[in-house]
């Protein structure tokens, strides 16, 4: 697919010097994820309208579903959520009351049967597509490079704070790319560290992850 030069432009943004040159050459590159993802998500929406049959507007149908999905992560949950319009995408700001552990899902299965053995309850689970899981947890990791260090030995992924987090809008075509495993009913989220040490669960008493004196 070519991408018009027009989509790509960084206006008001003089091409003097290294530090300009570097600074346009990443806003085309972020013009350019978005704008494929725009297009990616417009193909799917459509692709569903006519698997669904569906005889409504799909942009206003598909505004409708986004707007009392992030209503209810809203009011429900007590997630900070909110929209992007231009992705019809519902997020949440990791950081702000939640956060978010990625994985592999034959691990998450591992985790989550440690953590009930354990007598702690697993929180919201998103599945993407991948075959990845998102858990969404407690914002109460510490923010340290060892722990997300470790965690990447074991394929784990820790949202930092301000990484925005997409939440499943079931009835768009987001949900072709993510869905709930497990949907949140109310606003309980499991501890962070605790599904940190679940994922070391061999080495557990390592955890949970202290502050060094």
């Amino acid at each position: 697919m070519i991408i018009p030069l027009h989509d790509l432009e960084t206006p008001g943004a003089p091409l003097t010097g290294l530090a300009a040159i570097d600074a346009a050459f990443t806003e085309q590159i972020r013009q350019l994820r978005a704008l494929l993802e725009m297009r990616h998500t417009t193909a799917d929406v459509d692709e569903l309208a006519t698997e669904i049959g569906g005889t409504a507007p799909v942009t206003d149908r598909r505004s409708a579903d986004v707007a009392r999905w992030c209503e209810f992560y809203r009011e429900t949950c007590g997630f900070d959520a909110a929209v992007r319009p231009e992705l019809d995408l519902v997020y949440v700001t990791a950081g702000a009351g939640v956060g978010s552990v990625r994985m592999p899902a034959p691990l998450g299965a591992l985790v989550e049967t440690h953590l009930r053995d354990g007598g702690i309850q697993l929180g919201p689970v998103i599945e993407l597509r991948d075959g990845q899981w998102v858990l969404l947890v407690e914002p109460d990791i510490p923010d340290r490079i060892e722990i997300y260090a470790g965690m990447f030995r074991h394929s784990v992924s820790i949202a930092r704070a301000g990484a925005q987090i997409a939440l499943p809008t079931p009835g768009t075509g987001h949900s072709r790319l993510r869905t709930w495993l497990r949907q949140p009913r109310d606003a309980y989220l499991p501890s962070g560290t605790a599904v940190l040490a679940a994922v070391d669960f061999r080495r557990a008493r390592r955890f949970p992850i202290r502050e060094p004196k």
